[in-house]
C-alpha cells in the first residue's frame, strides 16, 4: 500500500495510477450506495404497503421519515465500503490520526456558520423559487419522533459520513489524480473538482453552484488537517444553521 505523507500544503504521495484507481472504487461505491438505498426503499413499500409502490414513493412531494432513513443507511453502507476499500488501494493517514479531534476543532464550527450565511447572502439577489425545496421535501412529511430523528440525522450523522466519503476517501485519490507541479495548483484542482462531485452527487440544480463551493471549502479544510474532524465540523456547523432555520420557521 502506497503510503499518503503530506506537507502543510496537502501534498499526497499517492501516484497518479493509484489516485485514478481511488477515483474509480468512489464512483463505483457511490453507485452500489444508490442501488442499495433503492432496494431498502423498495423492501420499506412492501413492508408498509405504501399506496402507489415505489414509483409514488419517488415523486411524492412528502416522503414519510422511514424511506428518508432507508436511503441514509443505503448510502452510508456504500460510504464505508467505499473508504474501506479506496485504502485497500493506497492508505491515508493512520485511523487514529484521521479520526482525532483537538479541542481547537471547535473553532470549525464558527466557518460553517459562516459558510451557510455566505451561501444565503449569495442566493438572495436571484430569487430562486426553489432553492429550498429539496430541505423542504426532507422535512415536511415529517413530525414529532420522525422529526427528531431526522434533525439529529441532517444535523449530526450526515456529515460524518458524508466526509468520510467525499473528503477523507475521495481527497487523496484527487491529489494523486490531478498532481501537477505546483503544490497551490494541485490543492486548488482537488478542491474545485472535489466540490464540483460533492455538488452533482446531490443532484439539485437550484443548490449546485452553493453545495460546489462548500464541497470546495470542505475539500480545502481536510487537506490542509488530514483529519476528519474540522471538515465535519464545518458540515455540521453548516447543516446545523440551515436546521435552525427550518425549526423557527415550524415553531414561528
Amino acid at each position: 500500500m502506497t503510503p499518503l505523507s503530506h506537507n502543510d500544503f496537502g501534498e499526497s504521495s499517492i501516484d497518479r495510477r493509484s489516485g485514478s484507481l481511488i477515483v474509480a472504487v468512489v464512483l463505483i461505491a457511490f453507485l452500489v450506495a444508490t442501488v442499495v438505498a433503492t432496494v431498502l426503499v423498495s423492501v420499506g413499500v412492501v413492508i408498509t404497503g405504501y399506496r402507489g409502490g415505489l414509483s409514488a414513493l419517488s415523486s411524492s412531494a412528502h416522503p414519510p421519515a422511514w424511506a428518508t432513513a432507508a436511503t441514509l443507511i443505503g448510502l452510508w453502507s456504500g460510504y464505508v465500503g467505499g473508504f474501506f476499500a479506496a485504502r485497500r488501494v493506497a492508505s491515508g493517514p493512520a485511523l487514529r490520526e484521521l479520526f482525532s479531534v483537538r479541542a481547537s476543532d471547535v473553532l470549525y464550527l464558527l466557518l460553517g456558520v459562516g459558510l451557510q450565511f455566505a451561501v444565503v447572502v449569495a442566493y438572495a439577489p436571484f430569487h430562486l423559487r426553489h432553492f429550498s425545496r429539496p430541505t423542504d421535501k426532507l422535512f415536511s412529511g415529517a413530525s414529532g419522533l420522525g422529526f427528531v430523528m431526522l434533525c439529529l440525522l441532517t444535523a449530526l450523522v450526515v456529515p460524518v459520513f458524508e466526509e468520510l466519503f467525499f473528503r477523507a476517501t475521495l481527497v487523496p485519490g484527487l491529489m494523486g489524480l490531478l498532481k501537477t507541479k505546483s503544490k497551490r495548483v494541485t490543492v486548488a484542482l482537488v478542491a474545485v473538482v472535489d466540490g464540483l462531485l460533492f455538488s452533482l452527487a446531490h443532484a439539485e440544480l437550484a443548490q449546485f453552484a452553493g453545495l460546489a463551493v462548500v464541497g470546495a471549502v470542505l475539500a480545502f479544510v481536510y487537506i490542509r488537517s488530514q483529519r476528519l474532524a474540522p471538515s465535519a465540523l464545518v458540515h455540521v456547523a453548516f447543516n446545523s444553521t440551515a436546521l435552525f432555520s427550518i425549526i423557527a420557521h415550524r415553531v414561528s
